[in-house]
């Protein structure tokens, strides 16, 4: 709140109650009148406000006046989100702008249902432009944020070498919220990018290390020695799988798969972790086709490809989800 009282050009169209209390006046000279009892219940900071005498009321308004350092763009969101419904909708954050507005409001004011508006909308823009959220949810703090808007850049991994380029073709451009942040910011990404180079552990067969992310049941893989369930004479591989029972692993063992459906898991990592790549949805897709085809010299193989390589696409990407929600992000250190 600013001591000053500049002269108001006009009335806010909303927030002009004339039973109100009180008027905040934005930085811009928007009057909003509001009601003393919704001032108490939004933050402490307006209760220790309105402790302090206040300038003297107008004569046209009679009512006292208080000096906001917020323009009225944000002035109006504040009250937006704390009026009742029944008066007002609550606002739609689409927009960094509107994002960062009320995330300031949330800090300055310390409202907590503000910050989760702000970090929920984040998530949601980071969809869309993953970078810029990123930044935005680095500078507040919000850690499921910049979690989420970090899982989102791998999506657009060449993006973060031509982060704020205009010379690179098909980079994103520079926008001011990578400004906002300092270099450690953007440290911590490129760290977290790089740690996508273990992923290749989750391919790994052996007893050390045995597939336990799907059942073998699952992928109709075949125990040794069992030669009569082999209906082709397709390749196969011998690999470890991990045995489940009650939520543990209880032993491993060796099963025989086919070697279409090994180079399906062996393709899809190796595609995720190159630097310039699609999404790990299309990348799933892809190699599914191409495994289909690998198969589809044999018509046993053929018919068991289609029904096998859907449903390891599903335990296969919750793998990839759950192994990029260990990576280490290192957030405001």
């Amino acid at each position: 709140m600013a001591s000053s009282s500049p002269t108001a050009t006009r009335s806010d169209v909303v927030f002009c109650a004339p039973d109100a209390e009180i008027t905040l006046r934005s930085s811009d000279g928007v009057d909003f009148n509001v009601h003393i009892s919704i001032l108490r219940l939004i933050s402490h900071v307006f209760v220790d406000m309105l402790s302090i005498p206040q300038s003297p009321a107008l004569e046209a308004s009679k009512r006292p006046v208080v000096q906001m350092t917020e323009d009225t763009d944000t002035l109006r969101l504040l009250l937006s989100f704390c009026y009742p419904r029944s008066f007002i909708e609550e606002p739609s954050l689409y927009t960094l702008e509107d994002i960062k507005r009320t995330a300031v409001l949330a800090q300055k004011y310390d409202i907590d249902f503000l910050r989760e508006r702000s970090e929920s909308a984040l998530v949601k823009l980071s969809a869309l432009k993953p970078f810029a959220a990123y930044a935005v949810a680095w500078r507040f703090g919000y850690a499921a944020a910049v979690r989420a808007a970090a899982r989102k850049t791998l999506d657009a991994p060449y993006a973060l070498r031509a982060c704020g380029s205009r010379t690179t073709p098909g980079s994103y451009e520079h926008t001011v919220e990578y400004d906002e942040v300092p270099g450690t910011a953007f440290i911590r990404l490129w760290r977290y990018h790089d740690a996508m180079l273990e992923l290749g552990s989750i391919a790994y067969a052996t007893k050390e290390c045995p597939i336990s992310w799907v059942g073998a049941e699952t992928v109709r893989a075949q125990r040794l020695g069992n030669d009569e369930a082999e209906v082709c004479n397709c390749p196969r591989e011998t690999i470890w799988f991990a045995n489940h029972r009650d939520g543990g692993v209880s032993n491993v063992e060796q099963r025989r798969v086919h070697t279409w459906w090994r180079s399906y898991t062996q393709l899809v990592l190796l595609a995720f972790m190159q630097e310039y790549r699609p999404s790990l949805e299309h990348i799933l897709d892809d190699q599914m086709l191409v495994a289909m085809n690998r198969a589809g010299g044999c018509l046993t193989c053929s018919l068991t490809a289609c029904s096998v390589l859907p449903t390891t696409k599903e335990p296969l990407r919750n793998e990839i989800e759950r192994r990029l929600d260990e990576v280490r992000l290192d957030v405001f250190c």
